[in-house]
């Protein structure tokens, strides 16, 4: 059957006997439960919002959440799956993975019309869409894309790529509706190193087996090393976690050298495992901000963070010519885009950080950002964005409440009464409870009148509607609708 056809809820595709298990219950832990913070999609569909994700691995349905149902409609082809052409996955020629993005993006064009992915049930356009791209980061890898001597110029596979991706970017774009859909367009990473010149390429294994006979050479029973992430940075997890084991992993691998390979595949030789700076133990839980007092969080963290020299990657092979998940500013200098609705159009040339792009959702659509917990804990603020036609700071606020939780919002204009009742303001400060705040300051969903601002002296009519899972409760005062006069001054 067509991929499209796969199901939209990914954890049933996890196989549960591979997950590890709680010690307490018994019970596989699925991704969504390492969580310990909600996620835009449950903030979204606790207002009464539909939901929607395309993303490369079942692992994704992480976006869930803690409650494990943030994301109604969650379509992940695994791209490590077999590709149609026989040993092959869909990473190994760029050609099928541009197929493979192919696959998202008709689902996302299915959903911008109403439909769920596979295009034959409708539900409605979802307030929350997109989907992850992989072509570029394949071509950014592949021994034939990558970039020229120069480390700018994208390699003629590259450049194809980028090509491809600015086509499907564009077809969705002429689908929507951009008077009241606004679109993000970032990475979650990019590639590291651009310049070909610098790539060493190190065994990671080749170091973990080092490192675990000179622990057992030094008097101590079983290997030191549990776990190990290497890609473009060393993120290792050892047996013995105590200061002192891993004290003694940081010396050893800041100790170690070797013989790696080049761009060309010839012998590189290399110092300091490839690291330039090593975390450990209490340095690594410090460098994730996890204090003393967090047990589940020193329960999770590495016991070593080893930042790379810049153009190291860890691979056994001769294939790979760059990697991400490192602290290298190619790894994590990534632009944001955002277009669409009043956004106007502008250049921010200052710092910002894709976790601000969580917020900004929120705020777009209408949600308070304070909702989601991870940014009531850490204090992440929305993207400046510069706002078009927008209004001044006159206002006036709706409180009200709510039979069931969701999100309200304000339906107003100029009347007399219900008649005229054009603009609507959508940022609830309750939103997805009882209890609802709505700051109004103009039309947040630009419609026929636009958005003209609150004028002082002005006499606007408005109702009350809450958009509940179940559908929309209206208030509009027994058809009679409610008046509010704005102070001047």
């Amino acid at each position: 059957g067509s991929i499209l056809s796969m199901t939209g809820t990914p954890q049933d595709l996890i196989d549960p006997s591979q997950l590890p298990v709680d010690p307490t219950t018994c019970k596989p832990v699925y991704p969504h439960q390492y969580l310990r913070v909600n996620t835009i999609f449950e903030v979204a569909r606790a207002a009464g919002m539909r939901t929607a994700w395309s993303d490369k691995h079942p692992a994704y349905e992480i976006l869930n959440g803690p409650s494990g149902t943030g994301v109604q409609d969650l379509f992940t082809p695994e791209i490590n799956s077999q590709a149609s052409v026989a040993g092959s996955d869909w990473t190994n020629d760029n050609a099928l993975t541009q197929i493979y993005d192919s696959y998202k993006v008709q689902a996302v064009l299915n959903e911008i019309h109403g439909y769920d992915h596979s295009g034959t049930i409708k539900v409605g356009e979802p307030a929350i869409f997109g989907m992850n791209f992989q072509t570029v980061s394949t071509a950014e890898k592949l021994p034939s894309g990558g970039y020229m001597a120069d480390g700018v110029t994208p390699s003629p596979l590259l450049a194809g790529a980028l090509d491809y991706i600015n086509a499907k970017v564009g077809q969705m774009l002429s689908e929507l509706n951009l008077n009241n859909t606004v679109v993000i367009l970032s990475a979650k990473h990019g590639q590291s190193p651009n310049d070909p010149a610098k790539l060493t390429r190190i065994d990671d294994g080749a170091i973990i087996d080092a490192l675990n006979a000179a622990w057992t050479k030094a008097g101590h029973s079983g290997d030191l090393v549990a776990f190990s992430i290497d890609d473009d940075g060393m993120y290792m997890w050892l047996n013995d976690r105590s200061q002192a084991a891993a004290d003694f992993a940081k010396t050893f691998l800041l100790g170690y050298s070797g013989t790696g390979n080049d761009i060309t595949g010839k012998p590189k030789a290399f110092t300091q495992s490839g690291l330039s700076t090593v975390y450990a133990g209490a340095a690594a839980a410090a460098y994730f901000h996890i204090t003393a007092g967090d047990t589940v969080g020193n329960q999770r963290v590495p016991d070593l963070v080893g930042i790379a020299q810049v153009g190291t990657v860890y691979t056994g092979k001769k294939a790979k010519i760059a990697e991400h998940g490192g602290a290298n500013p190619q790894d994590r200098n990534v632009p944001i885009v955002v277009s669409g609705g009043n956004v106007h159009p502008s250049v921010n040339t200052g710092q910002v950080e894709t976790t601000q792009i969580a917020p900004t959702i929120l705020e777009i659509l209408g949600l308070n950002p304070q909702s989601l917990q991870a940014v009531q804990e850490e204090g992440t603020q929305v993207l400046p964005l510069s706002a078009s036609g927008s209004a001044g700071s006159e206002q006036f606020i709706v409180s009200f409440t709510s039979a069931q939780p969701g999100q309200g919002r304000v339906y107003f204009g100029s009347g007399p009464g219900c008649n005229g009742l054009v603009a609507i303001a959508t940022q609830d400060s309750g939103a997805g409870t009882t209890s609802h705040t709505v700051t109004v300051h103009g039309n947040d969903l630009p419609g026929s009148v636009g958005d003209n601002g609150i004028i002082p002296g002005a006499t606007y009519w408005y109702e009350t509607v809450t958009v509940t899972s179940s559908g929309q409760v209206i208030d509009n005062n027994s058809g009679l609708c409610y008046q509010v006069t704005v102070p001047k001054g």
